[in-house]
């Protein structure tokens, strides 16, 4: 493991959110921030190789956020060297004692799909089919694992100068059990069972967020903009005047 004055703290924006990484890499910029962590791109000075540095902070404060977290790294190292899904290059926990930060050295991207929806650029047939072509790509690989992504938006959907995607942000991810029939029978568990009376369209939620997603391409913004969860029904299944 990394010794501890391997690593240095700097402070990234206005709100005194620090970064403590390794002395390998230098911050460039802050890129993003949610919920969970937070985003900068930063130099490898040994390779001059620009990367992506994500944190995930407070990871023990609430078991969801440690499974969250957890289940990412584990889904990033199963789908690692796929053209289409962000990579796993590295991973740092600064303090093992308190265990309170994980940072996630990733490929770094130009841009999101977000990004790249609410600008001014100029897209072209060739791009939506491009765009389109690498999403379903990623995502018959996905789900080829047994994975639901179940957070697919154009903000985690990572975007190069040359126009290739990378599917990221893996935190809302399940996997899907597909035991054999023999197994089945023999071993009836409750999950098994329950997904026996699943919904449908449990299932081909990521194909519905793809659907939702070449719409807001297509027509530079959100499809179906709902306030809560009885608005949001209401805009899906009430048609236009």
């Amino acid at each position: 493991m990394t010794a501890l004055n391997d690593f240095y703290t700097v402070t990234i924006d206005t709100n005194n959110e620090t970064f403590t990484i390794n002395k390998q890499y230098k911050i460039i910029r802050k890129v993003g921030a949610g919920s969970y962590g937070s985003v900068c791109s930063a130099l490898n000075v040994n390779t001059n190789e620009v990367v992506a540095i994500k944190k995930c902070r407070h990871v023990f404060d609430k078991k969801l956020i440690a499974k969250r977290c957890l289940r990412e790294i584990r889904l990033l190292q199963h789908f690692n060297g796929h053209p289409r899904i962000i990579d796993l290059k590295d991973m740092d926990i600064v303090d093992p004692e308190r265990f309170n930060e994980v940072y996630l050295i990733q490929s770094c991207c130009d841009t999101t799909m977000a990004d790249i929806i609410h600008s001014k650029l100029q897209l072209e047939p060739v791009h939506y089919q491009w765009f389109m072509y690498q999403l379903f790509s990623g995502l018959k690989y996905i789900h080829s694992a047994n994975v639901l992504h179940r957070d697919l938006k154009p903000a985690n959907i990572l975007v190069n100068e040359n126009c290739d995607i990378r599917i990221g942000d893996f935190g809302m991810a399940r996997g899907i059990a597909r035991p054999s029939a023999q197994v089945e029978l023999q071993n009836m568990t409750h999950y098994v069972v329950t997904r026996w009376y699943r919904a449908p369209e449990i299932m081909l939620i990521d194909l519905w967020s793809l659907g939702c997603i070449f719409a807001e391409l297509l027509g530079r913004k959100v499809l179906f903009r709902g306030n809560d969860y009885v608005d949001q029904l209401h805009r899906i299944v009430v048609l236009p005047q």
